[in-house]
């Protein structure tokens, strides 16, 4: 009987410390649990704030894409025109060159007679 006593005793005090074990066990894992929430929830809102920051520059750049592409074609425009200009000019003093020397010519002949 006493020995019964002993084991129902020994048994009462395992019972007890698995029962505090058990207590800090489930409050370390709340503790993790809230920790871990917590970071999981941090992580969410740093990728939703990078998605749209990375949105924002996704939608600035291309407006950025966009002006470069316009004010590519518009100095092509006036790259042309300048080039047409150009050849404008060569030819139009080429004429004024042979108009001239017709007139000096001209008034060359002219004094002959």
């Amino acid at each position: 009987m006493q020995g019964q006593l002993k084991t129902i005793k020994h048994f009462h005090k395992i019972k007890a410390n698995l029962e505090e074990d058990l207590i800090s066990v489930l409050h370390n894992e709340r503790n993790i649990f809230i920790s871990l929430t917590v970071d999981t929830k941090r992580v969410w809102r740093e990728q939703n704030t990078s998605s749209t920051q990375h949105g924002q520059l996704g939608t600035a750049s291309h407006s950025v894409f966009k002006e470069n592409v316009r004010l590519n074609e518009a100095l092509n425009y006036y790259v042309k025109e300048a080039e047409e200009l150009k050849r404008t000019n060569v030819a139009l003093t080429e004429k004024n060159a042979s108009l001239a020397l017709l007139k000096v010519l001209s008034l060359t002949d002219n004094q002959k007679f």
